[in-house]
């Protein structure tokens, strides 16, 4: 099992996007009841398209990261960071299909009981999909440097 050491040292970013994304959640469901279930059916619809762009993006990144894998230093590419950063797309492909499924389940199930119980999950992926995509482009920035780096070596 990791230690907390491990887990700090790697994941701290992707559990700091995490909480923030479960605080700002949570305060919004108790600052202001029934924000989130007042949402619109068309607003879920929306969501539901964003985060399936979302997921478009982050393939498309995904890819252009395969592409400059030849470019990086092999002693990166085999380290742990570089593990951590291929983990995150796959967390952020995850929480952004599974907000894409959630949120039109929200939409076919508009003023259901349903409701209630899955639009503040979706809104958390939401914002969870959103923090990790900005991880995401920060690690891109570094790997591109990275890149940039060794070829001009």
């Amino acid at each position: 099992m990791a230690s907390f050491e491990h887990l700090r040292q790697f994941w701290y970013r992707q559990m700091t996007i995490a909480a923030i994304s479960l605080i700002a959640t949570v305060l919004v469901v108790l600052l202001v009841p029934g924000a989130i279930e007042g949402i619109p059916q068309t607003g879920f619809e929306a969501l539901s398209g964003g985060l399936a762009t979302l997921l478009g993006l982050t393939f498309t990144a995904f890819s252009i990261l395969t592409t400059f894998m030849p470019g990086l230093r092999r002693d990166f590419v085999r380290s742990q960071t570089f593990a951590v950063m291929g983990v995150t797309f796959v967390l952020t492909m995850a929480a952004q299909m599974a907000g894409l499924s959630v949120a039109a389940i929200c939409f076919v199930f508009y003023r259901k009981p349903v409701l209630g119980i899955l639009s503040p999950p979706t809104v958390f992926l939401a914002l969870f999909s959103i923090g990790l995509m900005a991880e995401l482009i920060s690690y891109m920035f570094s790997l591109f440097e990275m890149a940039r780096q060794s070829a001009s070596e």
